[in-house]
């Protein structure tokens, strides 16, 4: 998939409440629920079955968390995605130390090292016939190990779905949408984080990495092209330039109307093109070449919407040689976009 566009939002959203009847505004309705009760911060479904919903779409993402209050046996379903074309079970292996992933012609796999009497959460995604697990929403360790499991299956389900029909789980939270199946750096639980960090810092490395523009796509490989998590000179330094480095600093906010869910923000995004060469002229002519299809790619791809989403304002801050043995040269480009955002649709 690809990062998550303005219009696509969690259609149904869960805190711990009552299915059949969901907290807050713009939030869908399941289409078939059962029994159960509040816990506290959770809803509790003691072996009734699964709450639904139907879909005939081919992407869908769901992330749930939960922990046991009674385990269930081994092959009870917990949570599931079907799309008529392939679906992603999560199953009870009656153990409170582990689960597993399963699916219609797909062989399980066992998700071991977990304490399922403490609250734990997941991230399910079915793109087509291929189902995702992302452990605590995570895609990667902090040394880059990927953490998801992945199986293709078939099915003829299309139901959504979550519960147990044995044993005693308590559900903190379930929010699903049928607008894509989305990855981690891809839909944010929260729009705040998925404005910010997604849609504006990912959406612009998805961006300039799909370019065909000479030289970015010459010039500057897929992997240098990264989020500036870290911009500390032990960390820019481990990769080769020409890199492109993408950071969101800052954001302001602007409520339309009090009492209003309707909010607009101003969000800075800064993007570092460093290039190196024996002779600093080359360094910064290159550099310079970069910049400028970095530049025009990021305006004329992203905040075209003048009524939601758009660029308010940019600068470009250009280096130049102060010392006789540099051959590092670093542009830096400064854009502001402003997006209307929607509090009350999540």
């Amino acid at each position: 998939m690809s990062v998550a566009g303005r219009l696509v939002s969690w259609s149904h959203r869960l805190n711990g409440e009552n299915p059949a009847s969901p907290i807050g505004q713009n939030q869908g309705s399941w289409t078939s629920t059962v029994a159960g009760a509040t816990d506290g911060d959770y809803w509790k479904v003691g072996a009734a079955g699964y709450n639904t919903i139907s879909t005939t779409d081919t992407g869908l993402t769901m992330i749930v968390s939960l922990k046991y209050d009674t385990t269930p046996v081994d092959g009870t379903k917990l949570a599931s995605l079907g799309n008529g074309v392939g679906e992603i079970i999560v199953k009870s292996t009656g153990n409170p130390t582990s689960l597993k992933i399963s699916g219609a012609g797909a062989t399980d796999v066992t998700i071991s090292n977990l304490d399922l009497s403490k609250p734990f959460f997941f991230r399910l995604t079915l793109n087509g016939a291929v189902g995702r697990f992302y452990p605590f929403d995570m895609q990667e360790t902090e040394t880059g190990e990927i953490l998801y499991n992945e199986i293709t299956s078939t099915s003829s389900t299309t139901d959504v779905s979550f519960g147990c029909d044995d044993g005693s789980v308590l559900f903190g939270n379930v929010y699903y949408t049928s607008d894509g199946a989305f990855g981690t750096e891809e839909l944010a639980s929260s729009i705040w984080t998925t404005d910010l960090l997604v849609r504006n810092g990912y959406r612009i490395i998805e961006v300039l990495k799909n370019s065909k523009r000479m030289y970015l796509k010459t010039f500057v490989e897929d992997a240098s092209i990264v989020y500036a998590n870290d911009l500390s000179p032990s960390v820019t330094a481990r990769l080769q330039p020409p890199t492109i480095f993408v950071v969101v600093p800052s954001l302001n906010s602007n409520i339309e109307a009090l009492g209003g869910g309707v909010v607009y923000h101003d969000y800075t995004v800064e993007v570092f093109v460093v290039t190196r060469a024996a002779d600093f002229r080359y360094a910064h002519r290159l550099c310079a070449e970069i910049s400028g299809e970095v530049v025009e790619e990021i305006y004329s791809k992203t905040g075209q919407n003048d009524n939601t989403d758009a660029v308010a304002d940019f600068s470009s801050n250009i280096d130049m040689k102060l010392e006789e043995d540099e051959v590092v040269c670093v542009n830096h480009h400064t854009f502001k976009f402003r997006r209307r955002s929607n509090y009350r649709k999540r």
